[in-house]
């Protein structure tokens, strides 16, 4: 299940409405679980298929509850409370700032000095980075 689909379903749940619009994510999610009678605009739901969508929410996201619970938050905060936290939102590497060198550089990072091997990538949150010894480096 991809956050579209859950976001879906929990959007669904949540407005205490028993349609949604026929699109890509709904008709993907009516293919999977086979809730719900399409028409050529809408899915039309029983409260037995917006349980089974419900049921199909917590199965796939190993818990959350789509009729409560969100994939807001960091992907950490997500691993506290399900085993896929690649349903969040953010990026994994959206904080980092990633550098490269071709030689052998010395950068402080978080105040210590860290030493790349030639070819490496270092990936570092700018706030960990001294920018001012950075700025002296080689890398700047």
């Amino acid at each position: 299940m991809s956050a579209d689909e859950f976001g879906a379903i929990r959007r669904l749940l949540q407005s205490g409405r028993k349609t949604a619009r026929r699109n890509q994510v709904w008709t993907r999610i009516h293919n999977e679980t086979g809730a719900g009678v399409l028409d050529a605009r809408e899915i039309h739901f029983t409260v037995d298929d917006l349980w089974r969508l419900r049921e199909y929410g917590r199965q796939i996201t190993g818990g959350l509850d789509p009729q409560f619970d969100t994939t807001a938050g960091s992907r950490v905060e997500l691993a506290q409370k399900t085993s896929n936290e690649k349903l969040a939102a953010d990026s994994v590497f959206g904080d980092l700032l990633v550098m490269a060198t071709a030689g052998n550089t010395e950068l402080k990072v978080s105040g210590q000095p860290v030493r790349t091997p030639p070819g490496s990538v270092l990936s570092v949150h700018v706030n960990a980075l001294d920018y001012d010894a950075w700025r002296n480096s080689d890398w700047s």
